[in-house]
């Protein structure tokens, strides 16, 4: 069992399928000679129910042919038993174990109807050239009297012998096909358990997910109530929301707004972004501040070297227009 749980783990690292239920069947197998306790032969097998569901996405696992070729070799390893030879190199179809059982006594009870036919025509052409050879005389006819008497002896014992293996095979194919009845009931029982149980998880993974949602809308609802406090209790705490988008916008980094918000001056080296000239300027040693608006005491502004942000960059553009303007007229005046 032990190692079957190993097997089932290693699936389920290698393709995220997962085991449910485990039967070791020891009850099952034959004998080699019927009625005949001492050439019993057990079939130790297991059976196992497996869970396709991939419950991060709510798909069923697909597995390849070539997926489930690498299964049998995980199994064979896990369980210390030689593999067996795919059917990628002998070419042919594998039977389940039922189906190969039912197609060798098949193939058995064919063979022993062939000997029987066989006999009977070999006995049929004895007594045709008996016939054929039109000998009167009484001895030939006695020959062919005691041939026939030999012949019915022997070829009834052989017939006979032949229709009771026979029977038995069709005897033994009949327990087969119990059997299998059996084997599908149980197939179906174990399917319905199954589809009991991935019911009941799937219910509990929707119920989960519910109650994960409904926790969401619940902190979501009191962050909420947080902000709108905050909002009504700190005037100013929109405002310094708004100059931190905007400091984050322009091209300011974390560190950098952080100490802004703080009411620092900030020494900047670098570009600043205007998503009015959706373009970057240079900023070459200015000092970066927060200050509150000459117009309103409740509004704070971003200020470059002491002008507004907005003006700066209006007053940076016209400058870049007046040096790229002149710099064609020189050109047009070389052409």
């Amino acid at each position: 069992m032990e190692q079957l749980r190993r097997y089932g783990e290693l699936c389920r690292e290698r393709w995220g399928i997962t085991p449910l239920q485990i039967f070791i069947h020891r009850d099952e197998g034959h004998y080699g000679i019927p009625n005949d306790k001492t050439t019993w032969k057990p079939n130790y097998h297991a059976h196992i129910v497996w869970d396709w569901m991939n419950h991060d996405t709510g798909k069923s696992c697909k597995l390849t042919p070539q997926d489930m070729s690498e299964m049998q070799t995980i199994l064979a390893e896990a369980l210390d038993m030689e593999r067996g030879t795919a059917k990628e190199q002998t070419g042919r179809e594998h039977l389940e174990r039922t189906d190969y059982i039912i197609a060798k006594q098949k193939q058995e009870a064919e063979k022993a109807r062939a000997a029987k036919e066989r006999t009977e025509a070999e006995l049929k052409a004895v007594k045709s050239e008996l016939k054929t050879e039109k000998l009167k005389n009484s001895a030939v006819e006695v020959g062919t009297t005691i041939l026939d008497g030999i012949g019915s002896m022997i070829g009834t014992s052989k017939v006979k012998r032949q229709e009771q293996e026979i029977g038995r095979l069709q005897h033994e194919l009949s327990t087969r096909d119990k059997s299998i009845e059996i084997l599908q009931t149980k197939i179906q029982t174990m399917q319905s358990e199954h589809s009991r149980e991935l019911t009941t998880m799937q219910a509990r993974h929707v119920t989960e997910i519910a109650n994960m949602k409904k926790q969401y809308e619940k902190d979501l609802s009191f962050l909420q109530s947080v902000v709108r406090k905050a909002l009504a209790w700190f005037p100013r705490f929109r405002e310094m929301l708004r100059m931190d988008e905007l400091c984050r916008k322009v091209g300011f980094n974390d560190e950098q707004t952080e100490a802004l918000i703080g009411g620092k001056p900030l020494r900047y080296n670098g570009t600043l972004y205007s998503e009015t000239y959706r373009k970057r300027f240079n900023a070459e040693n200015v000092i970066a501040r927060i200050a509150s608006d000459e117009t309103n005491s409740r509004k704070f502004g971003l200020k470059i070297d002491g002008i507004p942000i907005v003006r700066w960059f209006r007053e940076q553009a016209e400058r870049l227009q007046h040096y790229v303007q002149p710099e064609r007229n020189v050109r047009g005046l070389k052409m």
